[in-house]
């Protein structure tokens, strides 16, 4: 259950992992694990989970990578304001 709705959960791992290491120039991916989280009603997305590490080719070091995104209120209007650019 994701936000008290029912969900098919799908796990699997990805060869490369799809996080963009934009303070990180030399790296070597290492394989990810994927966690998702499908609305059994509409096949919404309600939740991803995203977990690994990266080697640090450079530094000889590891990074741990871990990341979890909920999605809600699919198709509700929203209203974007400018921000006030005179300061």
């Amino acid at each position: 259950m994701v936000g008290g709705r029912p969900v098919y959960h799908v796990t699997g791992k990805v060869a490369s992992c799809p996080v963009k290491l934009t303070l990180i120039d030399q790296y070597d991916d290492i394989g990810c694990s994927v966690d998702y989280w499908i609305d059994q009603e509409n096949n919404y997305l309600l939740k991803i989970s995203l977990a690994g590490n990266v080697v640090l080719t450079e530094t000889e070091g590891t990074v741990d990578i871990s990341l979890t995104t909920t999605f809600s209120d699919y198709n509700k209007p929203v209203t974007i304001e400018a921000p006030d650019v005179t300061q």
